[in-house]
């Protein structure tokens, strides 16, 4: 809606959309709109036709990422207002009310300015709560920006590359048996993640992303005898996982994104042989999520591991998980045949254990 109306409007002195706080928006919108018309092939000197004006809407409206990365733009721009430091008029109130969560307002809004004039026009009170919650945000967009600042040095030489297909080649290498080089990759795809994530902190699904990034690269550093690599990539990925739970307590997420975080921090503890706690982590996440195959193998591979390390061995529990993996995730990347044959056999061993 804001960017909408910022392209058409702007220009004519922001009379339509929340005057007051347009100074902002317009900082916070104009680095996604010189992106979207390089992306476009627009001509930045010229001011789009309507035609033009409506393809570049519907290119933003499609990128999730320039949204999170707007959003993000928005959220550090109130900062300075929800902290005290600068005094906010009636429509930066306004809009640190919508930020914060006040639906009826941004339903007005939608609506159009006269309505929202007409129910506001004796003044803004901004809300403990909605300044609150933007206070949050803010925190949250200032941490992640501290947390990915240290990986964004090699990023801009690697913005060509696709992000899955660094991921992608990583789990090749580390099949063909060349951890290093997969760990590289992965290196890779951290940094150019930071980059993406600098310009749009609050992009929840890039935070989970490089939180299992900087997992995976540990349980590898590992692999080669690396401990004290693979323990300083594992507290980078619970120091991102935990940022990623602060923004799900905001109630900004879908349920899938939920679940995918809960799982990293379930990785986290498994990978630091906390075996029952990750356990009872992955039970978490298969609660909010029951197709989610990954929660499913983890947990079947932590009840082995706790097998093997003396306890008795929850026979049902893999059985279950196992048969949920199969319906679930067969044929996924990580969960071909070959893997759920080897899964049986491991609990074809602990059967036969336990008749022994």
């Amino acid at each position: 809606m804001v960017f909408g109306a910022g392209e058409t409007a702007i220009d004519m002195g922001g009379s339509v959309l929340l005057p007051g706080a347009w100074p902002l928006l317009r900082a916070a919108y104009q680095p996604v709109i010189d992106n979207l018309k390089q992306r476009l092939g627009l001509d930045d000197a010229d001011r789009p036709s309507a035609a033009q004006a409506e393809e570049l809407v519907k290119a933003f409206a499609a990128d999730t990422h320039l949204q999170s990365m707007f959003a993000s733009a928005v959220v550090e721009k109130l900062a300075p207002f929800v902290s005290g430091q600068a005094a906010a008029n009636d429509d930066i109130k306004r809009l640190i009310e919508i930020v914060g969560g006040n639906a009826d307002l941004l339903e007005a809004l939608q609506s159009g300015t006269g309505r929202i004039e007409a129910r506001l026009e004796t003044g803004v009170n901004l809300s403990d709560e909605a300044v609150r919650k933007v206070a949050e945000q803010v925190e949250i967009v200032q941490h992640m920006h501290a947390l990915t600042l240290r990986e964004v040095g090699l990023a801009s030489e690697l913005m060509k590359r696709q992000l899955q297909r660094l991921q992608v080649r990583a789990d090749e290498l580390l099949e063909e048996g060349a951890p290093d080089r997969a760990a590289d990759e992965l290196r890779e795809g951290i940094a150019l993640l930071a980059l993406m994530l600098n310009s749009a902190p609050s992009d929840m699904d890039l935070q989970v992303q490089l939180g299992f990034m900087y997992k995976t690269i540990a349980q590898l550093c590992e692999r080669v005898g690396d401990a004290a690599a693979s323990s300083e990539y594992l507290d980078r990925a619970e120091e991102v996982f935990t940022v990623v739970k602060k923004g799900i307590a905001t109630g900004l997420t879908s349920g899938l994104q939920a679940a995918n975080a809960l799982h990293g921090m379930c990785n986290v503890r498994h990978a630091k042989r906390d075996l029952a706690g990750a356990v009872a982590c992955y039970q978490q996440v298969v609660e909010l999520c029951p197709e989610h195959p990954y929660a499913w193998h983890d947990m079947f591979l932590a009840y082995y591991e706790l097998a093997k390390e003396g306890k008795p061995a929850d026979l049902p529990a893999m059985r279950h998980a196992l048969e949920q993996l199969t319906a679930t995730g067969a044929g996924l990347p990580g969960i071909g045949a070959a893997k759920l044959k080897t899964m049986q056999g491991m609990l074809n061993e602990l059967e036969q254990d336990g008749d022994d």
